[in-house]
């Protein structure tokens, strides 16, 4: 199932300690709750199967509630940073579809100019774990978040579609690039570029920052 993207929303006290201990940020966004908490586990195959689904935040919330009693309270206040498997933590799912994001934001294979070009691949790196597959965890500060959701308000959703080229995509090696032959199977980009622009006018509106993997 690898080479999906996940983004989630990091509060400024969440991003400090992340640094201070950066296995906490790869617990965070990739939902590994470790051998020995079987309840975390749970947790965190439900929250993947609803980010797999896309299940929309309304129903997901009416499940998490039924959910709630059985799979019991994470912690609160203080330790809401080590309580990685919150039910209630922002998160986003670009699935398999990231680099036709990305590309069709940046036309780029990796990086661009100014704030999109960080949309999807996020900035600076915390400290990269032994035995984790493609690449570390990125993230961007309250402040990029802010610059970068005040540029993806200036993208037209409708303009996307026009920018990708199935030859170009080629050469520059972008993830499924071979579905690019037909501009049919990207009917849904508009949407999903929507879906991920309120995602970060959210964060931004929340003076969160963010944290990017792919796993």
């Amino acid at each position: 199932m690898g080479m999906e993207a996940v983004l989630a929303q990091a509060t400024p006290a969440q991003l400090q300690e992340f640094e201070q201990n950066p296995p906490l940020a790869y617990q965070y966004v990739t939902g590994d709750p470790g051998e020995g908490d079987p309840l975390a586990r749970i947790q965190a195959m439900v929250r993947a199967n609803f980010k797999r689904m896309r299940i929309p935040p309304h129903m997901r919330e009416a499940v998490e509630n039924q959910l709630r009693p059985m799979m019991g309270e994470t912690r609160k206040g203080p330790q809401l940073v080590r309580a990685e498997f919150e039910l209630d933590k922002k998160e986003f799912s670009l699935g398999k579809d990231w680099h036709v994001l990305h590309y069709a934001l940046n036309r780029t294979a990796e990086g661009g100019e100014g704030p999109l070009a960080f949309a999807v691949f996020g900035d600076q790196a915390f400290q990269e774990m032994d035995g984790v597959d493609y690449g570390p965890v990125r993230y961007l500060t309250p402040e990029q978040v802010q610059n970068v959701s005040d540029a993806l308000q200036e993208v037209d959703p409708s303009s996307l579609l026009s920018k990708l080229n199935y030859v170009d995509a080629k050469k520059k090696r972008i993830y499924l690039d071979h579905t690019l032959d037909d501009l049919d199977n990207w009917s849904y980009l508009p949407e999903l570029f929507m879906e991920f622009r309120n995602f970060y006018s959210d964060a931004a509106a929340s003076g969160n920052g963010m944290l990017m993997k792919i796993i």
